[in-house]
């Protein structure tokens, strides 16, 4: 009976860590975090930054700093800022697209930083989602998936592509 007794305590016991263990993600260095506007069932649009928390040393970033975005307002540029978090991480193009090494997106970051582009806010050329997506894959995209602006946004960026194809044609026909 004692022995019963003991199965059933280390059982319980058991059960116990196993229902009350949780998977808790670290955010890695380049993590796009996505933050969709409250209020909506289907959001207009999602405002994404890049997760730059951690040990790795980024020019101009204070150390408590903890995300990387473009934003529009109050003043419309690049900065470091710091967010409590929780986060939605959101590396959507990780299936079609390699991220940079790390190294590579702290020179982006850096370059972003002291570039032109890094103190306007451009809807079209230079939003949230493009600075994001340039730190994480080394390339500016914006598709607002999940979005009400969403089509609009895959338009764009169709047109863009298509405008790149033909502009590859002409060179090489030149050529």
């Amino acid at each position: 009976m004692k022995m019963l007794r003991m199965k059933c305590v280390l059982i319980a016991v058991f059960l116990q860590l196993c229902f009350s263990a949780h998977v808790v993600k670290a955010y890695q260095f380049g993590d796009m975090l996505e933050f969709p506007i409250p209020d909506n069932k289907l959001p207009l649009y999602k405002h994404y930054a890049v997760y730059v928390g951690g040990d790795e040393t980024v020019k101009d970033k204070d150390k408590e700093q903890n995300i990387f975005e473009m934003i529009r307002k109050p003043t419309p540029g690049c900065r470091f800022d710091t967010q409590p978090g929780p986060f939605t991480v959101n590396n959507y193009l990780d299936g079609q697209h390699k991220p940079q090494s790390t190294a590579d997106m702290i020179r982006t970051i850096e370059e972003l930083m002291s570039d032109e582009k890094c103190k306007n806010y451009d809807l079209i050329k230079g939003n949230c989602e493009q600075f994001a997506t340039m730190v994480r894959y080394g390339k500016a995209f914006c598709y607002q998936k999940g979005t009400i602006a969403g089509p609009a946004a895959a338009g764009v960026e169709k047109a863009k592509a298509s405008m790149g194809r033909k502009k590859r044609r002409e060179a090489s026909a030149a050529a």
